[in-house]
């Protein structure tokens, strides 16, 4: 495990590269860690707006010895994830690749060898590629003798040496992660990832054919983005044992381009109701390495006995996030959104701000999801499977999946869901009704957050929702829910405002509230505002039912529970907690 002094026990990571497909998804797992995080890259850095730590970005040629010097003057950690924008394949032909590849490698460790202090040297984690030990007759597991057959497996090559040579020098402590083919959705609309699955998607939504280059038999270990993320997080905990060594990570399985390719097209057209393109075997550019006509498989099993890291996406299911996700920005960018006046809960455009709107008005999702882990483990000291429902875009999610080692979610909006699938691929989320659904398995913990059961019409459905809450759990299993506010002590035409920065845009949220017999009511007014997209105003209208707590209380105990009310926790008026006697419905 990764230790640092006492007097620090928030060390500063900084990600160089935290633009790319691989150093934004590495960027968006470390802010949701308590740590100091600086993101830098040439271009810009999307950030997540649900963050656990402090987050800091900066725009920098890190090929300038001097602008790498100031961004990791005050590093305890390292990720170098630093890749020519143009692609692996302009290293066959630009010289100046090198710069990027090895170059960068080389002013990193002069930088730290002239800053040397009697503290332990910096840990540098680095992308390096399964690829480096050139064309095999088995899986690549790490013990084979370098044979690299490109340019790019030989610069990948060099700087992995580079960070061996310091890490024994003592000037830093290397960890090399050597990644497979990876994919993934492109990390921002403007920033498209040049790897071959996401380009072959990016025809097929074109509706253009699919060219293979050969007869298709190639094989090639075909790894998520995310769990690419999720093995620099566990090589990040497992420093220690890690250290001064290269670790080949993949899923373990090949799958052959051809079949690959077909997958692609038939995915594509399974979104989005076309018919599949076709696949044409074509003659190769010509000087393509001879890398392009050797299959490459991975076996991870020396790092995943010291981590425990297992990839979570099989390839099929990371193909349909990412299709998804790439057709949604791809519709995104050849529309017009108009002004919304309509009255549904929670559509696109609400969607779209619901995070950084909450994060920003106060709402901390990090310590909430940890205070229910907290009364939760005082109750079952067990728990270890937890179901979010009314989930939203996934907000405290992640942190439970975190926390209890496996998590799932339910949502009933389309377009929240979405969200909350594209920002967290390893983590299953449902759509349905709280009221009624029925995922066939059961959990240690069912939690119901941010008011979202007041959505429900009556007190009928509210009893009904909680039967389904404890159908859905183990014996002993423990339900929490955060209520809305009692009908003693909701403030009747209550108005709220306020003005967020966020990034480049500015977000005006104005919200009123009233009460109409039983039931809450409010209109939400939003503007949306940027230089270059103007603004744009749309309303929302959310309807909350106003139980007591004795309606609350007699719902939990009619499905089996016992049941506490814990006051001045969580965002509104406190939280009940249930313990499950025997087994629900």
């Amino acid at each position: 495990m990764l230790r640092f002094p006492e007097s620090k026990p928030e060390p500063k990571i900084v990600v160089l590269g935290s633009s790319g497909l691989i150093g934004s998804a590495v960027t968006a797992a470390l802010a949701r860690r308590p740590v100091r995080l600086r993101a830098v890259a040439r271009r810009r850095t999307a950030i997540p707006a649900v963050r656990a730590g402090e987050v800091e970005v900066r725009s920098a040629d890190l090929t300038d010895p001097e602008r790498l010097r100031e961004v990791v003057a005050d590093a305890d950690v390292l990720f170098h994830l630093v890749k020519d924008s143009a692609g692996w394949r302009t290293a066959e032909e630009d010289p100046g690749c090198e710069r990027v590849t090895v170059g960068v490698l080389r002013n990193l460790v002069e930088v730290l060898r002239s800053r040397r202090s009697a503290g332990p040297p910096p840990l540098v984690l680095h992308s390096g590629a399964a690829s480096q030990a050139g064309v095999l007759d088995e899986p690549a597991d790490g013990s084979q003798p370098d044979r690299p057959g490109s340019v790019y497996d030989r610069h990948k090559l060099a700087a992995e040496r580079l960070l061996m040579a310091a890490t024994a020098e003592g000037v830093l402590r290397g960890i090399s992660l050597r990644l497979p083919t990876v994919y993934g959705p492109d990390p921002a609309p403007d920033v498209p990832d040049l790897g071959v699955i996401s380009t072959m998607i990016r025809r097929a939504l074109n509706g253009a054919e699919l060219p293979l280059w050969h007869s298709g038999i190639v094989r090639r270990d075909l790894l998520h983005v995310a769990d690419v993320a999720a093995a620099f997080m566990s090589a990040l905990d497992h420093a220690d044992a890690l250290v001064g060594g290269h670790w080949v990570i993949g899923s373990g399985q090949g799958w052959d381009l051809a079949d690959a390719f077909e997958r692609v097209a038939a995915t594509v057209a399974e979104h989005t109701g076309s018919d599949p393109v076709p696949v044409r075997r074509v003659l190769p550019p010509a000087h393509t390495p001879i890398t392009d006509f050797a299959s490459l498989t991975v076996d991870p099993a020396a790092f995943r006995t010291i981590t425990g890291w297992e990839p979570r996406l099989p390839f099929a299911e990371g193909l349909r996030h990412t299709v998804a996700v790439m057709h949604r920005r791809a519709v995104a960018g050849t529309k017009k959104v108009p002004v919304a006046e309509g009255k549904q809960m929670y559509g696109t455009e609400a969607s779209e701000i619901y995070d950084v709107v909450y994060t920003l008005r106060g709402k901390d999702y990090a310590a909430e999801s940890k205070q229910i882990a907290e009364l939760v483990r005082a109750r079952n000291p067990r728990a270890s499977s937890l179901l979010d429902v009314a989930c939203g875009t996934g907000g405290h999610l992640v942190y439970f999946d975190e926390l209890f080692g496996e998590a799932e979610g339910l949502e009933l909006s389309g377009e929240m869901l979405e969200i909350g699938r594209e920002r967290l691929p390893g983590i299953p989320m449902h759509q349905g009704d709280m009221r009624e659904f029925d995922l066939g398995r059961r959990f240690d913990v069912v939690v119901c957050m941010f008011a979202s059961i007041s959505h429900v019409g009556s007190e009928e459905e509210m009893a009904r929702t909680v039967r389904r809450f404890a159908a859905h759990l183990n014996p002993g299993g423990v339900v929490a829910i955060d209520p809305w506010w009692f009908p003693d002590n909701f403030i009747d035409g209550y108005v709220s405002s306020d003005v967020l920065t966020p990034d480049e845009r500015t977000i005006a949220r104005i919200s009123h509230a009233w009460r109409e017999g039983d039931q809450s009511k409010m209109d939400v007014h939003y503007v949306v505002a940027s230089a270059e997209g103007g603004a744009r105003h749309f309303q929302e209208r959310y309807q909350y039912q106003l139980f007591s707590r004795e309606q609350y209380e007699n719902a939990l105990r009619a499905a089996g529970f016992t049941v506490e009310y814990i006051e001045g926790v969580q965002y509104g008026p406190g939280l009940f907690v249930g313990v499950l006697q025997g087994e629900g419905e």
